[in-house]
């Protein structure tokens, strides 16, 4: 296996294009115009590949994409070096679960971004925070 690149089906890509650049820090290195809206974009970070594709350009690929109504349904959870940094940044948006630190030695909040899929912001026990 050479690398995973996850995809993250949404309705609208715009919005979660502008979070993901805007307040994420992701680049968009390619798009694909679509009817009305981007079908399709290619974001990278770091060495790392998120793909953003609209519901009704998925569905063109593969019909099951295409079920009105279903849910997202996985989410991302990101390692990073400085969590309070990406907590003060993003605790104004849709927080799902609040900045804590775990009995395993993480601190960790989860997010919601506008497509509606988690985002989990994460940091190894070894930093204060």
């Amino acid at each position: 296996m050479l690398k995973i690149a996850p995809t993250l089906i949404v309705e609208k890509i715009e919005p979660s294009l502008t979070y993901f650049v805007e307040r994420l820090g992701f680049e968009k290195v390619a798009e694909v115009p679509g009817d009305g809206g981007l079908d399709f974009a290619l974001l990278m970070s770091g060495g790392h590949e998120v793909h953003l594709q609209a519901r009704a350009s998925a569905a063109k690929d593969i019909p099951y994409f295409a079920k009105a109504g279903m849910p997202p349904s996985c989410f991302l959870y990101f390692d990073v070096a400085d969590v309070a940094k990406y907590w003060e940044l993003l605790k104004g948006d849709d927080v799902v679960f609040p900045l804590e630190k775990t009995f395993y030695g993480a601190t960790h909040f989860f997010i919601r971004e506008p497509g509606g899929h988690i985002l989990g912001i994460s940091q190894n026990g070894t930093h204060e925070v």
